[in-house]
């Protein structure tokens, strides 16, 4: 048996794969990257997992079919990463620090 650690990729690498790959707008790319690597350091007893370049696709397309920012962040990463209305209510307060209210 054998196991292996894995990080995120480098904030650039991650951008152009939200950019380049899944046509994510670059202005939009790089606030869900700087938003992800806040709730990446976050230790909380609700959060049940980190914001992971998948949410950050699921977000972006979720705004790419017209919904803000603010709602596609909330749906595909605040009420997704957690079961606790207090910790989502603070990664909402998050979502709207850096994708707008």
């Amino acid at each position: 048996m054998v196991a292996m650690d894995f990080d995120f990729p480098p904030p650039e690498v991650e951008t152009r794969i939200l950019t380049e790959i899944y046509d994510i707008e670059p202005a939009l790319a790089d606030r869900l990257v700087r938003l992800a690597a806040v709730m990446r350091r976050l230790e909380a007893p609700g959060l049940s997992d980190v914001a992971s370049t998948r949410t950050l696709v699921a977000t972006g397309k979720l705004v790419n079919e017209g919904l803000s920012a603010r709602d596609a962040g909330v749906a595909a990463m605040a009420s997704a990463l957690s079961d606790d209305p207090e910790v989502i209510q603070g990664l909402t307060g998050l979502v709207e620090e850096y994708l707008g209210g």
